[in-house]
């Protein structure tokens, strides 16, 4: 049982800092090397692709039991202290109160529509709407399933995240209304 509490503590830890480290790469005090390395750990670590897949037996989840914890290692190394500092406390700030949404649907033959996704005007452009939809999109498909979203055109920036999530454009849709009083 004691094991079980040092593990639930482990990755409460490591939710914590994955965070962080995703913070300080947008930090402009933070050194290039720092925010290299934090981005492509917190990519890897958000994105439904794995090098290894998990339906893999053992070796599935080497990856997440070795590689992001070796990667969030170098990245906290690389950050300065205060800075990482500064930013576990904001981590830990928005852990305890929502800060973004996301909605799925059960699979209907075999696919499951993503959305809505909302992320109050306040709490935009820190990357939570992203890394949720990541990890919604990453339990669709572990569950061997398809993901599909709709999405506003006029959107560029959602837009732009979601492809970088995988998904890709299909078709165009249309909306139309007809007023009766014309």
């Amino acid at each position: 049982m004691q094991v079980l509490g040092q593990l639930k503590r482990w990755a409460k830890i490591a939710r914590r800092d994955l965070h962080a480290v995703y913070l300080a790469a947008r930090d402009p005090r933070v050194p290039w090397h720092a925010k290299a390395v934090a981005l492509f750990v917190t990519a890897y670590a958000f994105s439904p692709i794995d090098l290894i897949p998990d339906f893999v037996p053992i070796l599935g989840y080497l990856d997440d039991l070795v590689i992001v914890p070796i990667g969030l290692w170098l990245a906290i190394r690389l950050i300065p202290p205060d800075i990482l500092e500064e930013h576990r406390a904001a981590a830990e700030r928005a852990a305890k109160e929502p800060v973004s949404m996301v909605g799925f649907h059960r699979p209907v033959f075999g696919v499951s529509r993503v959305g809505p996704v909302y992320t109050p005007p306040d709490r935009r452009r820190h990357g939570y709407a992203g890394a949720l939809t990541s990890h919604v999109t990453a339990l669709i498909l572990a569950d061997g399933n398809q993901a599909c979203l709709f999405t506003d055109l006029a959107n560029p920036t959602s837009n732009r995240i979601y492809q970088a999530l995988g998904y890709e454009p299909v078709t165009d849709v249309d909306q139309y209304r007809f007023d009766h009083n014309a």
